[in-house]
């Protein structure tokens, strides 16, 4: 996940389009490599190889440039009190691919 202002977003197409590209890429990577996948990310992370592994390939995981949960996971951050107000719906605060 990324995140722009939107004044960022209306005045930088070009380099918001390559983003979601570059995820794109990263996602398809993530699915289609999920071993290359694992051994790079052990190394950022310094987690063993074989850890990430079992992570990224878990029922239930699923890599894609779509946002889903965020409402969930908003509404968990504010009862926990890590938001001091409640996250607005998703659709208010993605924007369309370009």
């Amino acid at each position: 996940m990324g995140y722009a202002t939107e004044a960022f977003h209306d005045k930088n197409g070009e380099l918001y389009a390559a983003f979601i590209e570059a995820l794109e890429e990263a996602v398809d990577f993530m699915n289609e490599q999920p071993e290359a996948a694992a051994r790079l990310l052990a190394g950022v992370y310094e987690i063993p190889e074989e850890t990430i592994y079992e992570y990224i390939t878990a029922d239930g995981m699923a890599y894609t440039p779509g946002i889903s949960g965020l409402e969930r996971f908003g509404d968990f951050m504010h009862e926990q009190g890590y938001l001091k107000e409640p996250v607005p719906e998703a659709s208010s605060l993605v924007w369309e691919h370009p």
